[in-house]
């Protein structure tokens, strides 16, 4: 009668040994990149055209109101496409001036400045600022971007750095 439980409870060792070895499968998984999106100045240098623009009250976000006022699309409520983007660069290749042409569409930033960015090479915010002491600064924080499109928040910050109203804009090139 041993033998018998003993050839049961070999058998049950072996298939769950079997079962262990096959689950183990080698699976083929695409290698890791560290590689960061490489946005220079020189890519956004040019006139660029607002198309899509979504403004957002940053204040009604951080204290969890409902959406409905939170987001508001504006698009339809001006010709955003008569409003124009120019980052200029110097000789050099560095953020130079900037000029903002509003058409008939309001304009919430400074018309035209000098423009920053935050990195030389992995670019992912741009300032705006028209050089004074009472400087009225805007922030451009890049989404996304490829040869002709350019998806940004314009942040409108307050005199203690708060965000207190965004823009997300498609700009388009």
């Amino acid at each position: 009668m041993i033998i018998k439980h003993k050839k049961y409870y070999t058998s049950f060792l072996a298939i769950i040994f079997m079962a262990f070895i096959s689950a183990c499968d080698n699976e083929d998984f695409d290698d890791v990149t560290t590689e960061e999106l490489t946005v220079k100045p020189g890519l956004l240098a040019g006139t660029w055209t607002f198309s899509e623009v979504v403004q957002v009250d940053q204040d009604a976000v951080d204290n969890g109101f409902p959406s409905n006022v939170q987001r508001l699309d504006i698009t339809g409520f001006y010709n955003w496409s008569e409003t124009t983007l120019t980052f200029d660069l110097d000789a050099q290749g560095n953020p130079s001036a900037f000029t903002i042409n509003a058409g008939s569409a309001p304009n919430y930033l400074v018309p035209s400045g000098e423009w920053a960015v935050n990195h030389p090479v992995f670019t992912s915010e741009i300032m705006l600022g028209d050089g004074t002491a009472t400087d009225s600064e805007s922030r451009l924080v890049i989404e996304k971007i490829t040869a002709n499109q350019l998806n940004a928040r314009i942040e409108r910050i307050s005199t203690d750095d708060v965000v207190f109203i965004r823009y997300d804009v498609v700009f388009t090139k």
